[in-house]
């Protein structure tokens, strides 16, 4: 259901069902002043990016609202672990109890996407040897930081290590990926780091708890700029979904 205001008379009118892209414009009566206005495709993407702002300011002021009392850097012992060791799986009982009939997919899905990794790994590893810093290659569980508040990129063997200086972070963004399927609802996370103005760095493999301690450390330790960001994705049996 769509509910837009009228241009006419600034009451709420309910549209129904739009569906993007079956065609550029249509055209309603207000049920109030009986003035008819259009509706184009533009339109309903100005409304829904608008919606999602105003619901990613709403969400990052309520997830800032929920973090503990910050801390001052003197409150931590050196060398301080942000975030994990190695990453946490996030599956569900259902996720388990459906995994040994997708295992033959799985399996097959692991083997070719090792091959197609190994082939970004080379063109990542090219890149940084030109001082290019790709989020999708230095990929981490964590970070460690040091009394300088230096930090290096918990990563696996094939990841190279990466530190940053204190001057160097300047904005981290919580980015929540929804699963959405009936009642039940599920969330990924990952924490993308700033260097210098742009995503340089990416966090992931945490959950809803450990977002909170990840993003409390840093803002008490770094005088960074905070953003959520999230993804809705609505899961059904037929196969469809849907972004927001």
């Amino acid at each position: 259901m769509v509910e837009v205001e009228c241009p006419s008379c600034n009451q709420e009118v309910d549209l129904g069902f739009i569906q993007l892209g079956e065609r550029e414009s249509e055209t309603y009566e207000c049920p109030y002043c009986d003035q008819e206005f259009d509706w184009t495709d533009q339109d309903e993407f100005k409304r829904i990016n608008s919606s999602q702002t105003s619901r990613a300011n709403r969400k990052s002021n309520a997830f800032l609202n929920s973090l503990e009392p910050g801390h001052s850097e003197g409150n931590f012992e050196f060398p301080l672990l942000v975030g994990n060791f190695k990453a946490k799986w996030n599956l569900s009982l259902d996720d388990i109890l459906l995994l040994p009939f997708f295992l033959p997919f799985v399996i097959l899905g692991v083997v070719i996407g090792s091959l197609f990794e190994e082939f970004k790994r080379i063109k990542y590893k090219r890149e940084f040897a030109e001082n290019v810093l790709n989020p999708e290659y230095l990929r981490g569980t964590g970070l460690v930081v040091f009394p300088d508040l230096s930090a290096e990129l918990i990563v696996k063997k094939r990841v190279p290590e990466y530190v940053f200086e204190k001057d160097d972070i300047t904005k981290i963004v919580l980015h929540e990926e929804e699963y959405h399927y009936k009642a039940r609802k599920k969330s990924d996370y990952e924490l993308h780091v700033y260097l210098h103005g742009f995503h340089a760095l990416t966090i992931y493999g945490f959950d809803e708890g450990d977002s909170k301690n990840i993003v409390s450390k840093l803002m008490s330790l770094y005088d960074i700029d905070f953003q959520y960001t999230s993804h809705y994705n609505a899961l059904d049996t037929s196969g469809g979904g849907g972004g927001g």
